[in-house]
């Protein structure tokens, strides 16, 4: 990550802004963007008003109102806790278990609006490896007494299989869960807040009991070239959809990318797959290919190869619609620092639509290891983001593709992952193992050096934090939780 040296606090830096772009086409045919420089000046610094430095934060903080909710540890234990806003005091504390899914998914926290009040959901395993579920008001942390509807007991224990979701309707949490030990008798849990109450939907046979479920979406565990992956969807305890991934998209294809199936809001399954490479010890990731299903049918409605939003600009794709063309890039995960870029890179980030898969604008970022799993990174806002590039780091507008370079002595939020230890698959019969927590921020130079608090300005900020309104910014920093007012 970024270590960092400070300036002098307030200081405005000249910063060199795309304006006039220009239209054009690559050599491919996708649009690219050029532009003629103008000066501006960097906003005003921003005031620190409280920081929470006790505890490891691992999410990005989820806000309702005055409270900020986010995952945390001590070294030991995971925990849910709650700050409030104004004072940066703890308000609840709840202990946390990441549940049996996946541990390379990192961990986030789920809030449910209803009626004038926010609910976010949380488990914790028992010494068994039974789970409970309490839903928590944000705002007091009080449990909503729930009716139980799975099984006799006043209170339901299950063995968790999977993260908690937001149900497809967006009215009750989820989960996967199983009755007995060893994932027999998998249900979907709905815990529905508004009607206090816990029900369980049946899986059913059609869905491979080796399956990873995520919201409506799962897909079974079986890998090419030996099993047929397969990709479906349920809702209510009912197949919607199902489909072998190389009925879908060709032989060998999988899920081996990683797994970031999600749907949009036009209710288009998007997700990035990978060709089967065989059993090596490097992943060429040209070989990847980004597609967009059709929530009803599971049909493809369009795919980019060589497209991936598994890399550091894409962040939440879904939302930002951002992917990386690599046109060379290779992986090496045999060493013990994790994967790392090995060779020459040649990367564009790209907009996409993704309605149609077309390329709104690109941006090339050139030989550019460091938005592949390596080197140094950084937090981005929601109107620009900064990357590494060939070239140096650049700011590049979301909005057209502009992109302007980054002074040496411009303040930005570096970033670096944190992690955590817990039983594997949420099973106290397994050894502890390292789950991937947030992405936090620290504010540095673009070479890494950090900086003094005095010095960080309100565009960092704004880089890595989330917007509590009334001018106040949350950060998840590698410090702790740090609430700034913005003055400019």
């Amino acid at each position: 990550m970024s270590r960092v040296h400070g300036r002098a606090a307030g200081l405005a830096v000249g910063l060199i802004i795309l304006t006039g772009c220009t239209a054009g086409s690559d050599d491919d045919g996708s649009p690219s963007v050029t532009a003629t420089p103008t000066a501006g000046a960097a906003p005003a610094a921003p005031e620190l008003l409280w920081s929470a430095q006790d505890v490891t934060i691992l999410s990005e903080p989820k806000l309702a109102g005055d409270v900020a909710v986010t995952y945390v540890t001590d070294g030991e234990d995971l925990r849910l806790r709650a700050w409030d806003l104004t004072s940066g005091d703890q308000l609840w504390d709840e202990p946390a278990s990441p549940g049996g899914g996946a541990p390379g998914v990192q961990l986030s926290v789920v809030t449910l609006p209803v009626a004038d009040r926010t609910y976010t959901a949380v488990q914790s395993m028992a010494p068994d490896g039974r789970h409970t579920l309490k839903v928590l008001d944000v705002a007091t942390g009080q449990a909503v007494t729930l009716a139980n509807q799975v099984s006799t007991a006043p209170e339901l224990a299950y063995f968790s299989q999977s993260r908690i979701w937001r149900c497809e309707d967006e009215q009750a949490f989820c989960l996967q869960a199983a009755v007995t030990a060893g994932g027999a008798g998998l249900v979907t849990l709905r815990v529905d807040p508004g009607a206090a109450t816990v029900v369980g939907y049946s899986e059913g046979a059609e869905i491979p009991a080796n399956s990873r479920k995520v919201s409506d979406l799962w897909s079974s565990n079986d890998r090419p070239p030996g099993g047929t992956e397969v990709l479906g969807r349920s809702q209510d305890g009912q197949v919607v959809w199902s489909h072998g991934y190389a009925e879908l998209l060709g032989p060998d294809v999988s899920s081996d990318a990683g797994w970031n199936w999600t749907i949009d809001d036009g209710d288009r399954v998007l997700g990035t797959v990978r060709a089967w490479q065989g059993i090596s010890d490097t992943s060429d990731r040209t070989r990847e290919s980004t597609v967009a299903l059709d929530g009803a049918t599971g049909n493809v409605l369009w795919r980019a190869d060589g497209a991936t939003t598994f890399c550091e600009p894409a962040g939440d794709f879904e939302v930002s619609h951002l992917w990386c063309r690599v046109r060379a890039g290779t992986i090496d995960w045999s060493g013990e620092a994790g994967p790392v870029p090995v060779g020459a890179t040649d990367i564009d980030l790209e907009k996409f639509d993704p309605a149609t898969g077309e390329v709104v604008w690109s941006a090339p970022l050139g030989d550019a290891p460091g938005v592949l799993y390596a080197g140094l990174q950084y937090a981005s806002g929601t109107d620009s983001g900064v990357f590494a590039s060939g070239t140096g780091a650049v700011r590049v507008q979301l909005d057209d593709g502009s992109v302007s370079p980054v002074g040496d002595d411009e303040v930005l939020a570096c970033t670096e992952e944190t992690s955590f230890q817990f039983a594997e698959f949420a099973d106290p019969s397994r050894a502890r193992v390292e789950y991937p927590g947030g992405t936090m921020a620290e504010f540095c130079l673009p070479d890494g050096t950090r900086v003094e608090p005095a010095d960080v300005t309100a565009q960092a900020v704004r880089d890595a934090g989330v917007d509590a309104g009334n001018g106040i910014w949350v950060v998840a920093t590698t410090d702790g939780l740090q609430g700034y007012r913005l003055r400019g």
